[in-house]
């Protein structure tokens, strides 16, 4: 917090009076991040000229990377009014890449958190993210072929780091956001998955709209009911659905850049690479009280609260996702990446 400088006093008395002020005031605001898990930050910068262009590419460089965040932070994790003009102040980027690994003709990233979610009556799981880059020049502005997503996973389920108990989908799966390249910026989907071990509306995807496109910053989320889920966007409710017997269950959250697979479908000539943008996630409890969260804002904190799925994409040997490899996994601060000016 910047404190104007005080004139200089003569009298020692003085001084320690003026210091002894400071410093209660600085308590009394809030120096810096709460933790209800309150805005990273606020205000906004005063460089927005840049025009990002879709194929242009993250630098990590920080003396190269312009930034470009607009807007003030409003969201508060007590009440759900998230909004989209927050100021983003560190960001990961998931990238698809076209490159060849293993075999494979593309590269991509995909997280589990090691945090696992509780589904108990008002958990609710929320991310701050930009879905897609607008190609701002082309005739299809969004590129055919990506499938980012972000999603719950069962903590039984057989994948790797997981507990191995249950096969996919009796292990529940949550389909927070999965926006399809080949959609246009009008919706995305949410889907879920969890029978023969326990009965949800089962694969009965809904459709929600969007009020600005993929590319700029939404806030995608679920909250747990007693016997449902009701996805949120922008803090505001949407579908609600059948989440029955669940009762202990509990989730990991996936951050996933798919390309292609049997949503994505194929993927276009001239993909050269696309990102999912992530600028937090929060997990809160049903009075507000923030359990869990990675704000973006360090790679290490992140490194440890996530852990990368290594190898070939689900029923799809086109896609390779790396561990942690740095063509595919890059923090950055420029908040309007991929947006048109």
């Amino acid at each position: 917090m910047a404190i104007s400088r005080k004139r200089k006093m003569t009298m020692k008395k003085h001084l320690s009076l003026i210091l002894i002020l400071i410093f209660s005031n600085c308590f009394i605001i809030s120096c810096g991040d709460d933790a209800t898990g309150n805005d990273k930050s606020s205000g906004t910068d005063p460089d927005t000229s840049l025009n990002q262009d879709s194929n242009s590419e993250i630098n990590n460089d920080s003396e190269t990377m312009d930034t470009n965040d607009t807007g003030t932070e409003d969201t508060d994790s007590n009440t759900g009014n998230d909004t989209d003009n927050e100021t983003a102040s560190g960001i990961l980027g998931i990238i698809g890449l076209k490159e060849n690994d293993h075999g494979a003709e593309y590269t991509s990233g995909r997280l589990n958190s090691n945090y696992n979610v509780p589904n108990v009556e008002g958990t609710w799981v929320r991310a701050r993210a930009k879905m897609a880059l607008k190609r701002c020049d082309a005739e299809d502005p969004y590129v055919n072929g990506t499938w980012p997503s972000v999603w719950l996973l069962g903590t039984d389920s057989g994948e790797p780091g997981y507990e191995n108990q249950t096969d996919w989908p009796g292990c529940g799966e949550i389909d927070i956001i999965e926006w399809i390249g080949t959609h246009d910026d009008t919706n995305y989907q949410t889907n879920q998955w969890g029978e023969p071990v326990f009965p949800v509306d089962h694969n009965d995807p809904e459709l929600v709209n969007y009020t600005s496109g993929p590319e700029h910053w939404h806030t995608y989320g679920v909250r747990f009911g007693a016997d449902t889920i009701t996805y949120t966007f922008d803090g505001e409710d949407q579908a609600t659905k059948k989440y029955d017997d669940a009762e202990g269950q509990t989730s990991k959250i996936i951050l996933n850049m798919a390309l292609g697979g049997d949503m994505g479908g194929e993927i276009a000539g001239d993909f050269t690479q696309d990102i999912l943008q992530v600028d937090w996630v929060r997990v809160t409890d049903k009075n507000g009280v923030l359990l869990w969260s990675d704000e973006m804002d360090d790679e290490q904190t992140t490194k440890d609260n996530w852990f990368p799925h290594v190898g070939f994409a689900y029923n799809n040997e086109a896609q390779y996702y790396t561990n942690w490899e740095e063509d595919n996994f890059k923090w950055h601060d420029d908040g309007t990446l991929g947006e048109c000016q």
